[in-house]
């Protein structure tokens, strides 16, 4: 995540021209490194210090907004992007499932992740019979995923495919996934172009690797706008803060009669992804 909006979240009660001073002045240390750049991206888990003096996240606070759907199974939420998806460990409340559990309790977990900065469709459950058989549906790839994303260097990519690359984690990235010729996960993701003048895709991940829809446009040649990790630029569209251009838009689980979407989400350009028609069937290997 970038320094500046850290700072945003860690020194809510500084202005802009505050935490701007604070940087400038060299202030600020990322790991014992001091550090001025209001873009330097952070690395997960760093340790941030103003003074020499550790900051600490605020908790998350429980937003009632974020809700999509919710009865006795299920809480659905429009996660933000830049939210961590779940806590990193016990003492963690700087995550929407916190935020989440602090609302409805302690029972609920999360039944798909998204990255940090992905924004999107997120899906917390209660303990009951409905846990297995939304597993069983996942295991059978019967539950329907929908991404939107805008895309830099949309040439490389044709109307509409299908990505099949097998990935493993990065030996020299730790954070990082890797398109591998053997070994690893096989993935598969369908897509088809909603829009080339504004880079608009629209994405169908058959299976749920790590970073999956990322590490695909990437070695299509097409990364998603604001992903530094798989090399695309940062870039403000209308709002003014750069972030990552991908959004969980639709998630839909037949067998438990759930069907639920966001609506366009902002700083996403305008456009449709309902008029087009189904993806093609996914090969797997």
């Amino acid at each position: 995540m970038r320094l500046d909006k850290l700072l945003r979240q860690y020194l809510p009660e500084l202005t802009n021209a505050e935490r701007s001073a604070s940087l400038r002045s060299r202030r600020v240390t990322v790991d014992g490194k001091a550090v001025w750049l209001d873009s330097w991206d952070v690395a997960e888990g760093s340790v941030v210090a103003l003074d020499g003096l550790a900051l600490s996240v605020p908790a998350i606070h429980w937003d009632p907004s974020w809700v999509l759907f919710h009865d006795d199974r299920f809480v659905v939420v429009n996660k933000p992007a830049g939210m961590r998806a779940e806590p990193r460990g016990s003492a963690d409340t700087t995550d929407v499932l916190s935020a989440a559990r602090s609302q409805f309790g302690e029972s609920l977990v999360a039944a798909n992740r998204l990255d940090r900065d992905t924004s999107g469709v997120m899906i917390l459950s209660f303990p009951g019979d409905h846990r297995r058989v939304l597993d069983e549906a996942m295991q059978s790839r019967s539950v329907t995923k929908v991404y939107i994303a805008v895309v830099e260097n949309i040439r490389a990519l044709s109307n509409s495919g299908e990505l099949n690359f097998r990935l493993d984690r990065d030996p020299t990235r730790p954070e990082a996934m890797v398109v591998v010729d053997r070994g690893g996960q096989s993935a598969s993701t369908s897509y088809e172009v909603v829009d080339r003048a504004a880079g608009l895709v629209r994405l169908h991940p058959h299976t749920g690797r790590t970073h999956q829809l990322r590490v695909h446009l990437a070695h299509a040649g097409a990364p998603i706008v604001g992903d530094v990790l798989y090399g695309a630029a940062q870039a403000a569209h209308q709002s003014r803060t750069p972030r990552l251009m991908l959004h969980a838009w639709r998630y839909a689980i037949p067998a438990l009669d759930i069907d639920v979407s966001t609506d366009w989400p902002s700083g996403f350009p305008t456009g449709s992804v309902t008029d087009f028609p189904p993806a093609p069937e996914a090969t797997y290997d």
